[in-house]
């Protein structure tokens, strides 16, 4: 998993009409390169990881 830049700041920020949830996917499968389909067929346990550790970048 690659840092955050200020493009994908930017991209939270702006939301594009999109819920949080679709925001925290969106924005994990492109730090990790994961597409959001593989990320939705990751084990509960390893999303889970994943979408907690780019929340952390964003506190």
């Amino acid at each position: 998993m690659r840092h955050p830049k200020g493009r994908d700041v930017r991209f939270m920020m702006s939301g594009g009409g999109q819920n949080d949830s679709d925001l925290l996917f969106r924005l994990t499968s492109n730090l990790t390169c994961l597409s959001e389909e593989e990320l939705e067929n990751l084990d509960a346990k390893d999303c889970t990881m994943l979408l907690k550790e780019v929340s952390n970048f964003l506190a």
